[in-house]
């Protein structure tokens, strides 16, 4: 969170007002209508909001994906729990013993 938005907002209209007058500049250069610096910005701000929302799709099927292996290892593992670590490697503690569980280890005299 931004604690005073103001310099950011600022700079924001300076850019915008710059690459106006750019737009502006090259449209009668070319001789283009004089409507074409708006229809340029609206083009890049369209396609500057397109990205954040499919940013913002892709971080949301991201965290539903986290969410459902880790239900899964739990369901998988209900007398441990169950943690993912940041090598994306599963770490369970087993809850009777709080000790790390290894599922290849042999417990109980099962093979």
């Amino acid at each position: 969170m931004l604690l005073n938005p103001l310099p950011a907002l600022i700079t924001i209209l300076l850019v915008g007002y710059a690459v106006w007058n750019l737009l502006r500049l090259v449209a009668s250069r070319f001789h283009l209508p004089p409507w074409t610096p708006i229809v340029f910005m609206a083009a890049a701000l369209y396609a500057l909001v397109t990205v954040r929302l499919v940013a913002a799709l892709i971080s949301t099927i991201r965290k539903s994906r986290e969410k459902r292996e880790l239900a899964m290892m739990s369901a998988r593992y209900p007398q441990c729990n169950v943690v993912r670590l940041q090598s994306g490697e599963w770490f369970l503690v087993d809850k009777a013993t709080g000790r790390e569980y290894s599922p290849t280890e042999v417990h109980d005299g099962q093979t």
